[in-house]
């Protein structure tokens, strides 16, 4: 992919719309089967790296089995999120996120539609 020219023989459609979306889809096809050494490469600690590792395998197991319990989503949701909290501090390092919210879970926002319902709102 020199000299920012991104082909591929499966994403090309996507640049007539977005050439974004062509660059992405194309490096994602390029790095498939390429599982990148990341703390060797001086991008990652070694925390980091594990993290990249347990999203990636839960993603891989929950694909494969059509199921993940809600307990899993969330730690995978925490994960991806200190991951990053990490990316973004590498350009902004004294920057400070809030707490973690964990979104609300379908029962919750099943109780809140019947709430809004009931009140007339619609």
């Amino acid at each position: 992919m020199p000299g920012n020219t991104f082909s591929s023989p499966n994403f090309a459609f996507l640049g007539q719309q977005n050439a974004h979306l062509l660059r992405l889809a194309s490096q994602a096809e390029a790095f498939c089967f390429k599982e990148p050494d990341l703390e060797l490469s001086g991008l990652a600690s070694r925390e980091n790296t594990t993290a990249f590792h347990l999203v990636r395998k839960s993603a891989n197991a929950a694909v494969r089995s059509g199921e993940a319990t809600q307990s899993q989503a969330l730690q995978s949701l925490k994960l991806t999120r200190a991951i990053a909290i990490w990316f973004h501090r590498l350009k902004h390092p004294t920057f400070q996120p809030g707490p973690f919210t964990a979104p609300l879970t379908p029962v919750d926002a099943r109780e809140a539609l019947t709430a809004l319902t009931k009140s007339g709102i619609r």
